[in-house]
């Protein structure tokens, strides 16, 4: 795994992946669920120095941590479409 991993580095860099090292996922779902992306944030690592800083590392995963709006149609079933529209915005 470790082999794989930093062979393919670079293209996580590239697509700003976001991995952790000294922390346990329970602790990413804990961090989480409380909003510490700081904790998160200093068990980050900066792959290829993607990120100048804390606060941008902080950004990102703000960002993809966003809830995302249900969107129900007339038959009150959720629409995918409408549902991919809401997650591209």
């Amino acid at each position: 795994m470790p082999g794989e991993f930093l062979k393919r580095k670079d293209e996580f860099a590239r697509n700003k992946a976001i991995v952790f090292d000294g922390i346990h996922y329970l602790h990413i779902f804990t961090f989480l669920l409380t909003k510490r992306y700081d904790k998160l944030a200093a068990n980050l690592v900066n792959l290829n120095n993607m990120f100048a800083s804390d606060e941008e590392a902080i950004r990102l995963m703000k960002e993809r941590t966003r809830k995302i709006s249900v969107v129900k149609n007339s038959r009150n079933k959720v629409s995918a479409e409408k549902v991919l529209e809401t997650v591209a915005q």
